[in-house]
């Protein structure tokens, strides 16, 4: 008999264990649910915010623009932004990787790049794409370091760089990319370190397909539908250096028309009025000292032609460039070799 009330007694333990363990489970289901819904509503509202913040910006500018030319004309100076830079200090550099730096591109964000040539005109040396390195160009591409670190603040431009801020060399192709990577590391940081503050930095590979391991990041199965679905339906002003035959000058000649055909329009621009009152052909050398010229000549065509993004291939006036129109509240995009199908040993 004691056997029997024992077997029951624990007979209706385990029902009523079995009971409590069931109502728990339904009660982590309960707040796990909340908590996805919760996050999902903030992450929907942040997207959303988002696009509505740079649209807006877009609208204000458009109507300074619209009612009186500029307020403030000056060439890539701070004030002229219509937001201040975040000034708030960060811990450590962080590198995105190549497909976060594509998620940034792709939710709004704008991209300005720094590689070896821009970061020594920093210290006033010398750049591939400029016979002189005028006091100009060093003060405008010290003001493009002031936006760096902070690309999820206004003017939301992300500054990319080789990625081995954090002294990772993991992420360049083997050979003479990785080699050449370690060979320039310290005096390339030395410098980074003096002019760039601390923060999160885009992955400066996502122009170079040559850059990486093309058996984890292949140009053509990777690349360019990275690069298309950035642009899909968008007006885009593309404005590339050209040779005497209008084409681009990137190793990959076809690259731009790959990467660009999702846009629903493409506007090119190839010449513009300089500051001597003559058309000037835009090439990929020596564009610095039409900066003012081009700029306005690019803002003209944005909005007269209601653009989405601008996509610059102009060496180091590009990474200013795109600095600029971001301050300005236009979506810019410093590409270089736009992902090109190419391999540079």
């Amino acid at each position: 008999m004691m056997k029997l009330k024992s077997s029951r007694a624990v007979a209706g333990w385990s029902r009523a264990a079995k009971k409590k363990s069931l109502q728990l489970s339904a009660r982590v289901t309960t707040v796990v649910l909340v908590v996805a819904c919760v996050s999902l509503s903030w992450a929907l509202l942040a997207r959303e915010w988002f696009s509505a913040e740079i649209a807006l910006l877009k609208r204000h500018f458009r109507s300074v623009r619209i009612n009186g030319y500029m307020d403030c004309p000056k060439p890539y100076a701070a004030e002229c932004c219509l937001s201040s830079p975040q000034l708030k200090e960060i811990t450590g550099y962080r590198m995105l990787s190549l497909v976060e730096t594509f998620d940034f591109l792709r939710k709004g964000g704008s991209l300005a790049r720094f590689g070896d040539g821009e970061v020594r005109v920093l210290n006033s040396g010398t750049h591939v794409f400029e016979d002189e390195t005028s006091q100009d160009l060093v003060t405008a591409l010290r003001f493009v370091t002031k936006f760096g670190g902070r690309p999820q603040d206004f003017p939301y431009v992300c500054l990319g760089t080789y990625p081995f801020l954090d002294g990772d060399f993991s992420r360049f192709r083997r050979g003479n990319r990785r080699s050449y990577a370690e060979h320039i590391f310290e005096e390339y940081m030395q410098i980074w370190r003096e002019h760039m503050p601390k923060g999160v930095y885009c992955n400066s590979f996502i122009s170079r397909a040559d850059g990486v391991d093309p058996h984890l990041f292949p140009a053509l199965e990777f690349y360019t539908p990275s690069w298309q679905s950035i642009f899909k339906g968008l007006k885009v002003l593309l404005v590339a250096g050209q040779n005497k035959h209008g084409a681009t000058m990137t190793r990959d000649r076809s690259v731009f028309e790959r990467h660009l055909s999702t846009a629903s329009q493409i506007v090119r621009l190839k010449s513009f009025l300089n500051s001597k009152n003559q058309y000037q052909t835009i090439h990929k050398k020596n564009m610095f000292s039409e900066y003012t010229s081009l700029r306005n000549a690019i803002m003209d065509i944005v909005l007269s032609n209601e653009i989405d993004v601008v996509v610059l291939s102009l060496g180091v006036t590009a990474t200013i460039m795109a600095t600029e129109l971001s301050c300005r509240g236009i979506r810019a995009m410093d590409v270089g070799q736009f992902g090109g199908n190419f391999t540079k040993s």
